[in-house]
């Protein structure tokens, strides 16, 4: 028990937050935010995040309630039907038009927008200062060991087919001596 690395608590903090771990699991992420402050505080910072993006998802359904103009409404449903593939750059043009202008006409899209935007930006931050944090490239460092299996692989294959043919040398010669 107790054997978890702060890499691996970093990479199970979301399921912990979200409580999809398995209890065993949950008691050791537990354990290691409760000794280790530097993964208490990212834990501690994710929360924060979670909690914002809580907070301004209900003030914008709220003011969405409180506006009556059906129009506005149809608009900001098929913007908010829209909003992720718009941000991930997955509509055609058209659609990127029809989103870029109720963004601009509707408030509450383009307030939604924009906190969208904040939500990637912050997300790709902590990506990135835990990817610096670590210091190590696990995706480069897998496909570098795939490679050099591969390179190995070849060259044992290699040495098995020279010492195959050895063999094939070394047994026509004998064949040959014992034939004359």
């Amino acid at each position: 028990m107790h054997k978890l690395t702060c890499e691996q608590v970093l990479g199970l903090l979301s399921f912990y937050v979200e409580k999809k771990l398995s209890p065993n699991l949950m008691k050791e992420v537990e354990y290691h935010l409760n000794v280790c402050k530097s993964c208490k505080t990212e834990y501690f910072n994710l929360i924060n995040i979670l909690n914002n993006c809580n907070e301004k998802n209900s003030q914008i359904a709220i003011s969405d309630i409180n506006n009556d103009d059906g129009y506005s409404k149809l608009q900001y449903k098929v913007f908010m039907d829209n909003l992720s593939a718009y941000i991930d750059n997955e509509l055609d043009d058209d659609e990127n038009i029809k989103i870029k202008k109720i963004s601009i006409i509707n408030q509450n899209a383009r307030q939604e927008l924009e906190n969208m935007l904040y939500f990637r930006y912050l997300l790709q931050s902590a990506f990135d200062m835990t990817k610096l944090r670590l210091k190590k490239d696990y995706s480069a460092e897998i496909v570098n060991s795939l490679y050099n299996t591969k390179k190995k692989n070849k060259f044992l294959l290699s040495i098995n087919y020279s010492f195959l043919l050895i063999i094939l040398l070394y047994l026509l010669i004998f064949l040959k001596i014992i034939h004359n």
